[in-house]
């Protein structure tokens, strides 16, 4: 008899808030530009982290629902799309306020 298929949750949490923001009109375009990358590693914080390279890391240790997923991803994308990663004197306080109104603009866009 075969053995059973271990059930993925993160994946079944994970997928239906990728599928959300794919069909977004804004987000689903900035999706083909980037790749999504699963990882396990026990050393990252945070649900995600996206960088300049045209990657985002999602930590797959991680328990969200699926809008919480489409909201870290639709997230990450708004870096890439406002060009975000750029070299300032201060990269923390750049960040802060990236991320600010990144915040501002998911919640208009609902």
């Amino acid at each position: 008899m075969p053995k059973a298929k271990k059930k993925d949750i993160w994946l079944e949490q994970f997928q239906p808030g990728y599928d959300m923001v794919e069909a977004h009109p804004i987000f689903g375009p900035l999706l083909r530009y980037v790749q999504v990358n699963p990882t396990e590693n026990a050393g990252m914080k945070g649900a995600a982290r996206c960088g300049n390279h045209g990657y985002i890391t999602v930590n797959r240790k991680l328990r969200l629902s699926s809008e919480e997923w489409a909201y870290v991803l639709a997230h990450c994308l708004l870096h890439f799309g406002l060009w975000h990663f750029e070299d300032k004197a201060d990269p923390v306080k750049w960040n802060v306020a990236c991320d600010l109104y990144i915040a501002g603009f998911l919640t208009d866009a609902k």
